[in-house]
């Protein structure tokens, strides 16, 4: 019985990670053409990038967030993270691992929302915590 308690309790995780990374793949740009991309909007517009990012996390220290939140978080916000950090990034806010940042995850991101909702947000529209 354990066991199956085990395998239903992954299974959430599971399926957010896999429709998560099935959205990103099918409708939108691969890591190269969005580093390309952003390397020339900030060479045109540097204003837009004016305000510093968040610390690079190891993956170690993104391993240690994924345990704490018991989910497996999407390829592309650990390699967004592990190449621009978190924070401010252009118009949007990316949920950090930087303790010392007001964006830092585990002061803006619940781990009960996670749970209830089987959600996890990695970019700030509203300004508030959920």
């Amino acid at each position: 019985m354990q066991g199956q308690q085990e395998y239903e309790r992954d299974i959430p995780k599971k399926c957010l990670q896999a429709d998560f990374q099935h959205r990103w793949d099918e409708n939108s740009m691969n890591k190269r053409e969005f580093d390309d991309l952003t390397l020339k909007v900030r060479s045109k517009n540097p204003k837009i990038f004016g305000l510093d990012s968040d610390s690079i996390p190891t993956r170690e220290k993104i391993q240690k967030y994924e345990k704490f939140y018991e989910i497996a978080f999407p390829n592309s916000y650990k390699d967004f993270l592990m190449h621009y950090g978190g924070g401010y990034f252009a118009f949007i806010v990316v949920y950090s691992l930087d303790e010392q940042s007001p964006f830092y995850i585990k002061n803006n991101i619940a781990i009960e929302f996670v749970k209830a909702n089987n959600f996890f947000p990695i970019i700030d529209f509203e300004d508030r915590k959920i």
